[in-house]
């Protein structure tokens, strides 16, 4: 990558305290991991620096981005072994090690944890107006969460939405399900799809699967098979039995109930055209 004279310098700059300024999309993330790799090319290992961001997000791209570019030379793939255990963290996530370990020195307890009621306040605002606008998992909410506060602020936000059911996962895949059975006449291999795109639990996406009635899953497929039949009837047979089975298998029903669909449409014309 060419860099510009003023990335160079913020690269390469040592044995003094620097401040490097830069705005959004100017390429601070790759600048910052490069000078890491150029430390460590100097023999200095990974655990040995300090790398502090202000959100896990930050954080978690920083490590991905530095093991990536250690990754690619061979030279320093004994550095892959030192990273899980680095200090690329956050300014609280650090602090809060550091009382940790000499608590016995600042008189306070070694459990101490970081209560920022103001963040907290923050968070729980955001995730009830992201819900104000449609409903969400739990793990949809922390995703969102996740880019501008800490695990421990986003746990405590979860905690007050379940205790006040405005985050409930087993309430949320049930309407899916009603939604998805009734409106919009899915099988169940499609609605189980849009239960795991919403993040929701597999043990209760299988409870909420296990909970639809084949009967009306058959009702659905079959009122879906004559709609579709009767755009295709006038077509070769072959091709719109083909066709029909297509359909049917986008909208998520599976093989045994497609072919059930397929031969009483096939074999029972006379009753389907009353």
């Amino acid at each position: 990558m060419a860099w510009t004279a003023d990335q160079e310098k913020a690269i390469n700059e040592c044995g003094k305290n620097i401040i490097v300024s830069a705005g959004a999309g100017s390429g601070k993330t790759a600048v910052l991991t490069e000078r890491v790799i150029t430390k460590l090319k100097k023999g200095i290992n990974i655990n040995e620096l300090l790398i502090l961001t202000f959100t896990n997000a930050a954080a978690m791209e920083m490590k991905d981005r530095i093991r990536e570019a250690i990754t690619k030379d061979e030279s320093l793939h004994s550095q892959l072994d030192l990273i899980d255990g680095s200090y690329i963290t956050t300014f609280d996530s650090f602090a809060l090690s550091i009382v940790e370990k000499y608590h016995y020195l600042l008189n306070i307890p070694k459990d101490i944890s970081i209560l920022d009621n103001e963040m907290y306040m923050k968070a729980k605002n955001k995730a009830l107006s992201i819900l104000s606008k449609a409903s969400q998992s739990e793990k949809q909410i922390r995703q969102k969460l996740a880019k501008d506060y800490e695990e421990d602020t986003i746990d405590r936000v979860i905690e007050f939405l379940q205790k006040y059911k405005f985050v409930d996962d087993e309430d949320l895949a049930s309407r899916i399900v009603n939604t998805n059975v009734n409106l919009n006449k899915y099988g169940k291999n499609k609605i189980k799809q849009n239960l795991y795109n919403k993040g929701i639990d597999k043990n209760i996406i299988e409870t909420a699967i296990d909970d639809i009635d084949t009967d009306k899953e058959f009702e659905n497929a079959l009122y879906l098979g004559k709609k579709r039949y009767e755009r295709l009837k006038n077509e070769d047979p072959r091709k719109a039995y083909q066709k029909i089975g297509n359909h049917l298998a986008y909208k998520g029903f599976n093989y045994d109930i497609i072919k059930k669909v397929l031969n009483k449409l096939f074999n029972d014309v006379d009753e389907y055209s009353c």
